[in-house]
């Protein structure tokens, strides 16, 4: 009998969500009512896209974290960043390359000796920022190749198509919620959301759609670092970047 009413239970469980549903039920009416050119409403089941929708909202507010809100990643300071530890770290390579092997083997030597014995006895630890208290020292050699994989990262980051051009209005934090918020659309109406560009009824140039208007709607319950930094224009360039990416 207890057998039944734990099955029970768990299949009628009702839906509990920290969103009210209801506010979620009228942001899903509303984009439904979006007028479009062609095509059905994307979320004709309303029930469904109640849940899915927030789902994907507090999956977004559990997933996004200092790496996507901290202003100090916004597209000027990343680029700073990147700029200085590529010339330093291309600058401390060719230093330690063009160095006689006799200066580097010296080096470690030098660690060795003045490592105690019961330390250099003790279990290895091949970590490159490990404890020097209880780890073997590091070759230079080895140095040289760890600081040359950085500098393949540093120059990927450069040359990754997706880091080029990066404006100002680009946002990671807002582009993680309109990646879930991609999902939920396609999943419901069968179909990638889309958009438009052009001039509003002010002659104003603005990204225009319904999925558009979910983000807008959506925005009130996401965790986003300055909601009210975010424009039009960013979550348009945000969903072209979307895209692009799942393209």
């Amino acid at each position: 009998m207890s057998g039944d009413n734990d099955k029970t239970s768990k299949q009628y469980r009702p839906f509990v969500s920290s969103i009210p549903i209801s506010e979620v039920e009228n942001i899903l009416r509303e984009v439904n009512a979006y007028p479009r050119a062609g095509g059905d409403e994307p979320f004709p089941d309303l029930e469904l896209a109640t849940k899915r929708l927030i789902s994907a909202i507090e999956l977004h507010n559990n997933t996004v974290g200092t790496l996507h809100n901290n202003p100090t990643l916004a597209p000027r300071n990343q680029k700073e960043f990147v700029d200085k530890f590529q010339t330093r770290l291309t600058r401390l390579v060719d230093f330690l390359e063009d160095a006689p092997s006799e200066y580097l083997e010296r080096l470690h030597y030098h660690q060795v000796n003045s490592t105690p014995i019961e330390v250099r006895l003790a279990e290895k630890d091949d970590s490159l920022f490990a404890d020097r208290n209880k780890a073997e020292p590091i070759h230079p050699q080895k140095l040289i190749n760890v600081l040359k994989l950085y500098e393949e990262t540093a120059n990927h980051l450069v040359a990754n198509p997706i880091n080029k051009g990066r404006k100002d209005i680009h946002r990671d934090d807002l582009k993680q919620l309109i990646h879930f918020l991609f999902e939920v659309y396609e999943e419901c109406s069968g179909r990638e959301p889309g958009y438009t560009y052009g001039q509003d009824d002010k002659k104003e140039l603005r990204y225009k759609g319904d999925f558009i208007l979910l983000v807008e709607l959506s925005k009130p319950f996401a965790e986003l670092n300055n909601k009210d930094a975010i424009t039009n224009n960013s979550i348009g360039e945000g969903l072209k970047s979307v895209r692009k990416e799942r393209s």
